[in-house]
């Protein structure tokens, strides 16, 4: 809430690596003229009595006393049934080393909400396989993914992203028990992976992660039918693991309908391939940027009607690490640009 005279805002931030000096910082503060300095949703609803909640729902609030609007109250509110749609879809148990650096080092756990509500996920804690308590506060959209890793800083190194939190102990390469309970001590999550008989062979070292066959599985996981081994190399963690030729164009919905798919595969080790869809004619310029800033490549620019688009990057000329592709689109309904991140590894 800014108040009468000057305000502050702050922003704290870490960077991964005492080495690195690769960071990007971008915030808007928006604002507006409203009565009595507060701004009313034109969705809020009056109530004098109690409102049922049926799922697990965010709740602001305020108060009008006299012609004062109070402070917004800003609450979640947990309904204890929706974690039935809470699934584990990504277990990268033994994952492929990398130069002198262990494998365990790369292992990572996914976490799906497969419903229509946000779940609130506060306090939740792994007790078997691996230890993490999610924070206070935490809160999963629907069709939303969390990442746990063993080690955040190699994650962000192979996969280009940042894991949610990094957990103690080590995922077992022979199989094991994984059990998330509420702080109540009431089991949401608990079966056994398995490295031999019908579990995918190929999630055991060689390279590939296990998840499930049903993009959105439904009751007990612990039938290893209901498993297969990752499309991708290394895993595809943070979102479904689909086939090469099955990625949809699914990220960074502008409001506009422009769309901008992550790239594929992504780490890449030379040759990979972007996506983007226009809802409308537009010039389109898409250039690739290293972590400095400095453009490198402009792989369109060209004049499109609206559809499906995809090129290709060749990175084999360019040194390993992070780098950006920003998709700009200027047409009659203005200009937006949208930027994703990329990671090269050899």
């Amino acid at each position: 809430v800014l108040k009468e005279g000057n305000n502050l805002l702050a922003i704290q931030a870490c960077n991964l690596r005492t080495s690195s000096s690769d960071f990007i910082i971008n915030a808007s503060l928006l604002g507006s003229d409203t009565p009595n300095g507060v701004m009313v949703s034109d969705k809020a609803i009056a109530y004098t009595s109690a409102i049922p909640l049926n799922e697990s729902v965010r709740v602001m609030a305020r108060t009008l006393v006299g012609n004062t609007w109070s402070a917004k109250s800003d609450k979640f509110f947990g309904i204890a049934n929706d974690y039935q749609d809470l699934k584990i879809t990504e277990i990268h148990y033994n994952p492929l080393p990398q130069d002198a650096i262990n494998g365990s080092e790369f292992e990572f756990i996914e976490l799906k909400n497969t419903g229509t509500s946000t779940l609130n996920l506060s306090d939740l804690e792994f007790v078997d396989g691996i230890n993490f308590t999610f924070p206070k506060e935490t809160q999963l959209g629907a069709g939303e993914f969390v990442v746990l890793a063993s080690n955040t800083e190699l994650f962000y190194e192979r996969y280009g992203q940042f894991a949610f939190g990094q957990f103690g102990g080590k995922l077992d390469n022979n199989g094991e028990w994984l059990k998330l309970n509420t702080p109540a001590n009431d089991t949401i999550i608990s079966f056994r992976y398995n490295d031999g008989g019908e579990w995918p062979a190929e999630a055991d070292g060689e390279g590939y992660s296990l998840v499930p066959v049903a993009l959105n599985p439904e009751g007990d996981q612990s039938d290893p039918s209901a498993w297969r081994a990752s499309y991708e190399m290394n895993g595809s963690p943070g979102r479904d693991d689909l086939e090469p030729n099955a990625l949809p164009i699914v990220d960074e919905d502008q409001g506009s309908g422009v769309l901008l798919s992550q790239n594929y595969p992504n780490p890449t080790n030379g040759l990979t391939t972007i996506l983007y869809q226009l809802p409308y004619s537009a010039t389109v310029t898409l250039r690739v940027y290293n972590a400095m800033g400095q453009e490198i490549a402009q792989l369109v620019n060209s004049r499109h009607s609206a559809g499906m688009y995809q090129t290709q990057w060749n990175a084999e000329n360019h040194a390993d690490g992070v780098y950006f592709y920003r998709l700009t689109v200027a047409g009659n309904q203005g200009s937006e640009s949208i930027t994703k991140t990329m990671l090269l590894r050899r």
